[in-house]
């Protein structure tokens, strides 16, 4: 399977009325700062 994006995320955050931005920064939260996988959940 070829790397595609899926807009299936999206789409179900956006339809629960949800902020997936605000999602992703609350998540990042969880993370060791220093970690260099951060730029990846961008």
């Amino acid at each position: 399977m070829p790397d595609q994006s899926s807009d299936s995320l999206p789409l179900y955050f956006e339809g629960q009325g949800l902020d997936l931005a605000q999602h992703v920064d609350a998540q990042l939260q969880l993370v060791a700062p220093d970690s260099p996988n951060r730029p990846l959940y961008r």
